[in-house]
């Protein structure tokens, strides 16, 4: 008894003492630790954790910290203590429901497991590597202790069992030392392989191990291990007695005792276990969950947020999946209160490193949805990222928040943090509260000179008040250059919900006076004449940089409808044809050419955007009736002379077109007589024969006197008729009819064609 209390006198001694240089050492050691300074100076914007969250089992390193962004926005559980003192941690933050600094606003942080329930966090594990220890784990838990649960530190990471006792082998008896009604989704950045090691609370993740026969076990390297192998992400129930595997070695030699010892040590049966890469690696790792309550599983997804932009990502080193919760094991029954704690629980023991949590978003923190958006107000449209618009357009930032009802939280009076980039020029702006617009606030003038707003809304969100909207608009200033205005992040938090929302970067083009020309601004056209338009747009004379043209183009407008101008090159010239269709006949029409850049509204024939009108006149011709294409150089067939009668064929390149212009159902005649009699050529020798024109077998000596070759009526406008091709062969057309006495030599002779616009009459 007398030896008992001397031990309880100096555990007290050890433990007392301890606090008291800690709490006096606290503040060197995070001034010296580079790693907790980064894990701060890069922190992710969280919810503030006061009036949410209680710190179990805090002792004097656990606390709530300030980020840059959002002050008491960061969990330290556990701290890097490898250079200070060598102290196991157990450290946890539990989800409350206790009543807010505001006592009107509604609160329950709590889980739901009655309904669906989406959970965003972040974690950071220190940058040891290899030599981090214990690691953090997610946990759902109905403990009576409630937001005061904690465990045991070490590789109990403050929710599972402890192994410290080896002489009782009874899982039953770990798991009565963690935390009750619980399921744990653990992080563990140290591997607790040592066999045979009871007491030493080290052994959770041996295994598979093998037994020889002296009863010592050792590790079965011939298996592979997930658990064992490095760190990793597994889940289970913390109280389970299942949860734990009790194993018995006897007559094992300890070198630390140099004596041969046996007793008990405990494995632990992890679910789903996946290997998880290197966590504490110095950055910041996300995790989002999702609880569908209807099939009571939980589907985590790790690393899918990139630290730096809160972009998703994609990656090998993204572990996900989708567990199955017996929710009988968290003490909830068939009652309507689905409601248990959420948390998380960090430990450490010989090993250590900083450990620290921020809150992203919770469900159990209310339903808001946000969204951003950038409006070109003067042009009525949105504004993309890299879009233009022109000096003196208004641009409108806006963000509206949107309550849903069935919230478990009122939203508090979120605090903005909004740039005001530059070089717009602020001119209104303000916060409207949809059902009280009496609280509605405008930004005043001094406000809206500052570089960002940064104040607190009057409002919160809650029923009687689902929406808020936040606006601020500016004029794009005239510019000499086209100038970037910078994307935006605007920031929105409070007491229990916070966001970011990002806006993209644009252009403000510079003011030009555009100015167009074209050469030609009369055209008189022949009836099937096209018109080619040309010219050049500039800024005043001055060519428009190559790197901007793709801003502008040319309208066209043809007798009031809109034609393609097509595009612009380079250098500001264009080149477009005006085809005879286009056209109406025998009358002016009229083109009016404009050029504009992207936000022009030629309607509203806006100066800013657009340069002046040039106004080109077409005229096209009535339509004729005429002859296209003669017989040039024409020939028969050179014939070789019998001495009696005989008829000699043409050659090929016979070609004749005729052309009526006038429209459908029109009726023209073709003749041809023989101007000049064949005679040999150079000479003045008559042929001894005559010409032929035979029409379907029958033959017609051509004289001077006009001979029909065809009659037709159109059928569409602007119609070419193909004579010699289309309408004359082997039994019409052209022969020569040589007599007997004909003498051999070359001859000539001149067809003369005729064109009548009526059917002939004789």
């Amino acid at each position: 008894m007398k030896r008992w209390l001397i031990g309880a006198a100096i555990v007290v001694g050890l433990v007392a003492m301890p606090i008291i240089s800690h709490a006096a050492d606290e503040y060197d050691h995070q001034e010296t630790d580079a790693d907790w300074q980064h894990a701060v100076d890069t922190a992710p914007q969280g919810v503030p954790l006061d009036n949410l969250f209680h710190m179990a089992g805090a002792g004097s390193l656990a606390k709530i910290v300030d980020s840059p962004l959002v002050p008491r926005s960061i969990a330290q559980l556990t701290l890097d203590t490898s250079g200070d003192y060598k102290e196991t941690q157990g450290t946890a933050i539990w989800s409350t429901k206790s009543a807010q600094a505001n006592p009107y606003i509604r609160s329950d942080n709590r889980f739901d497991l009655k309904r669906d329930q989406a959970i965003s966090l972040w974690m950071y594990f220190g940058n040891k590597g290899t030599n981090a220890a214990d690691g953090m784990a997610f946990v759902l838990q109905n403990s009576e202790d409630g937001k005061y649960a904690e465990a045991t530190g070490g590789e109990g990471l403050n929710v599972w069992g402890s192994d410290r006792n080896s002489i009782i082998g009874s899982s039953s008896a770990v798991a009565m030392t963690a935390i009750e009604n619980s399921w744990a989704l653990e992080f563990d950045t140290n591997v607790n392989k040592t066999v045979n090691s009871g007491g030493m609370a080290d052994s959770f993740d041996a295994g598979p191990l093998q037994l020889n026969n002296t009863g010592d076990y050792s590790l079965d390297t011939g298996k592979a291990s997930v658990v064992r192998d490095g760190m990793h992400i597994a889940s289970g129930y913390p109280a389970d007695a299942k949860t734990y595997m009790e194993h018995y070695y006897k007559n094992h030699y300890d070198p630390d005792s140099r004596s041969y010892r046996s007793g008990y040590f405990f494995t632990m049966n992890h679910t789903n276990p996946k290997a998880a890469g290197n966590l504490s690696n110095g950055e910041w790792h996300h995790l989002s969950l999702k609880w569908k309550a209807a099939d009571k599983t939980m589907t985590y997804t790790f690393n899918d947020r990139d630290p730096k932009t809160n972009q998703v990502r994609s990656g090998m080193d993204i572990v996900s999946d989708t567990l199955d919760i017996n929710t009988d094991k968290l003490g909830i029954g068939g009652g309507a209160d689905g409601n248990v704690f959420w948390g998380i629980t960090g430990s450490s023991g010989s090993l250590s490193e900083n450990g620290l949590v921020v809150i992203d978003s919770s469900d159990s923190l209310g339903h808001v949805t946000s969204q951003a958006s950038l409006i070109d107000v003067t042009q009525n449209k949105k504004i993309s990222k890299g879009d233009s618009v022109a000096p003196g357009d208004k641009i409108s930032y806006k963000y509206t928040f949107n309550y849903e009802g069935d919230s478990q939280q009122d939203i508090e009076p979120l605090t903005m943090d909004v740039p005001l980039p530059m070089p717009l020029q602020w001119q209104t702006g303000g916060v409207s509260y949809q059902k009280n617009p009496a609280k509605n606030e405008n930004f005043n003038s001094n406000e809206l000179n500052q570089e960002r707003i940064k104040k607190a809304w009057v409002q919160p969100l809650d029923g009687s008040n689902p929406q808020a909207v936040v606006t601020v608009t500016g004029v794009a200033p005239e510019v000499k250059t086209t100038t970037s205005v910078a994307a935006v992040t605007s920031r929105f938090y409070g007491p229990n919900y916070q966001t970011k929302l990002t806006l993209p970067s644009y252009m403000i083009k510079a003011k030009r006076t555009l100015q167009l020309d074209s050469p030609t601004t009369t055209f008189n056209l022949r009836h099937s004449e096209s018109a080619t338009i040309t010219g050049q747009l500039t800024n005043a004379g001055v060519p428009i940089p190559a790197s901007e043209m793709q801003d502008y183009h040319v309208d066209a407008m043809l007798n009031g409808h809109a034609v393609s101008a097509g595009s612009l090159d380079k250098n500001g010239s264009f080149e477009f044809t005006i085809s005879p269709k286009q056209l109406n006949v025998g009358s002016q029409n009229k083109l009016v050419l404009v050029g504009a850049d992207q936000v022009s509204d030629a309607a509203a024939n806006d100066r800013n955007h657009q340069s002046n009108s040039v106004t080109i006149s077409l005229n096209r011709q009535i339509g004729t009736l005429y002859i296209s294409k003669l017989p040039q150089n024409a020939s028969f067939i050179p014939t070789e002379l019998k001495g009696h009668s005989q008829w000699v064929s043409r050659q090929s390149g016979w070609n004749l077109d005729v052309v009526d212009e006038r429209g459908a159902q029109n009726r023209w005649t073709l003749a041809v007589s023989l101007e000049t009699p064949f005679h040999t050529v150079g000479g003045t020798t008559p042929m001894n024969g005559n010409v032929a024109l035979l029409r379907n077998g029958y033959s017609e000596l051509l004289t001077t006197s006009p001979a029909t070759v065809m009659s037709k009526t159109t059928h569409e406008d602007d119609e070419t008729t193909h004579v010699l091709q289309e309408h004359w062969d082997a039994n019409n057309g052209f022969e020569l009819q040589v007599n007997g006495g004909a003498i051999a030599g070359n001859y000539e002779g001149t067809f003369n064609w005729q064109l009548i616009d009526a059917p002939q009459t004789t």
